[in-house]
């Protein structure tokens, strides 16, 4: 079944384990398909009975409104990792998938592996694993299928948990060198406008009293406050924007606008390429070593690339296997879209083949990448930060400016 119609399927229930021991009482709120699903899904212990009963239907209905489709990257990295550490106990990877639940928060992507589960002792794995198409990466799906099916499946489990908890460690660090400068920032506009509400006005009301001048600048601080006041629903949606374009940032920063920008920004463009090849190489060394085919590999790469230029050269060379040409020599041919990194990249693959372990040079190569993102963003981030204080500070310093130059202009004249 679906993702999608697993979701619309899915209902709130309430879940009680009661311990008659000691009459203490846990309840858990869960959503699943069925009442029997439900129960699978929290952990009894020893002693407790377990109850499962449908929630009211106002509450199902706000509950699969904040559904995630998608798992999360923590849940994917709980999922990995739990799942890994099941195996190693136990190889009944059905088994393993059950004891994977712990932690994951997400309600698809625990539905998910409670149906596939499940259905592993009925249908094929193949059909078994379509269950967690659209809730985890098809890049993920089609190496968990190739690895159980070529008796890998505890490898692919730890490259994937290895892969996810690298890329989580690189966006972390990303979005850390972001979030103290924005703050700082909005800070800095907040108290403008506060200013320009609270106080600003009354000075000028004094001043314009004495009949003295009122500065431009002055002007434009009492206006922005007083089209704030007047349009307070508007200027309340434009101050969430930036909040919903970073719930966005990864379908935006798709687009060849945004690309064309952050590649004429220094270090920045650097940074975005090498996350995007780092992603890419790493999703396909983990495909080959799983046993998928190099084109199937690349057909799965050019999808999954954030870069415009890596999802081209990947999808290029997709298109010249089909047409049955040599990898390297296709690949060779299209180094210059990854532009400096193109020959360096060529003569690895060219390695890899000779030895007949491209699986692992690309991945290790994608590690390579990665790790080279994660210092550089430390780099960035000791730019950043004083970049956004500089910003802040010629905030700070227009208010300064707005309230002083009206006060100088007021003691002028009363001399």
């Amino acid at each position: 079944m679906s993702a999608t119609t697993l979701d619309s399927l899915l209902s709130l229930y309430t879940v009680r384990l009661h311990d008659g021991r000691n009459g203490r009482t846990r309840i858990r709120n869960i959503m699943a398909d069925t009442p029997k699903a439900a129960k699978e899904m929290v952990f009894a212990m020893p002693g407790e009975s377990v109850t499962a009963k449908l929630a009211d239907p106002l509450s199902t209905s706000f509950a699969r409104l904040l559904l995630r489709k998608k798992a999360s990257q923590k849940d994917l990295k709980a999922f990995y990792s739990n799942l890994y550490a099941a195996i190693r106990i136990d190889d009944s990877f059905t088994e393993a998938l059950y004891y994977s639940l712990i932690t994951i928060k997400g309600a698809s992507l625990r539905n998910g592996i409670l149906r596939t589960r499940n259905a592993m002792r009925e249908v094929s794995p193949d059909q078994a694993f379509s269950n967690l198409k659209g809730v985890i990466p098809d890049e993920h799906l089609e190496s968990l299928i190739a690895g159980y099916n070529s008796g890998a499946i505890i490898k692919v489990v730890e490259h994937l948990s290895a892969s996810v908890e690298k890329q989580s460690k690189v966006m972390r660090k990303i979005i850390s060198a972001c979030i103290q400068p924005a703050i700082v920032i909005v800070m800095a506009v907040a108290t403008s406008l506060a200013m320009s509400i609270m106080v600003i006005p009354k000075i000028v009301g004094t001043l314009v009293g004495f009949g003295g001048e009122i500065p431009l600048l002055t002007k434009l601080m009492v206006q922005f406050g007083t089209t704030v006041q007047a349009h307070p629903w508007e200027a309340g949606i434009i101050g969430l924007l930036p909040i919903l374009l970073l719930t966005q940032s990864s379908k935006i920063i798709e687009t060849k606008p945004v690309q064309f920008a952050l590649q004429r920004l220094p270090g920045i463009g650097e940074i975005f390429f090498k996350a995007s090849m780092g992603g890419a190489l790493t999703t396909m060394g983990l495909l080959l070593e799983s046993g998928v085919t190099t084109q199937e590999a690349l057909v799965m790469v050019s999808k999954v690339g954030k870069h415009a230029a890596v999802r081209k050269f990947f999808s290029r060379l997709d298109t010249s296997l089909v047409q049955g040409r040599d990898f390297l020599e296709s690949a060779a041919q299209y180094a210059g879209l990854l532009g400096k990194e193109g020959a360096g990249f060529i003569a690895l693959l060219k390695m890899g083949r000779d030895k007949g372990d491209m699986g692992n040079i690309v991945s290790r190569l994608g590690a390579e990448y990665l790790d080279d993102v994660d210092v550089k963003t430390e780099t960035i981030e000791k730019f950043i930060n004083p970049l956004a204080m500089l910003i802040a500070g010629g905030v700070v310093l227009v208010v300064v400016l707005a309230l002083i130059l009206p006060m100088a202009n007021l003691y002028t004249n009363i001399l």
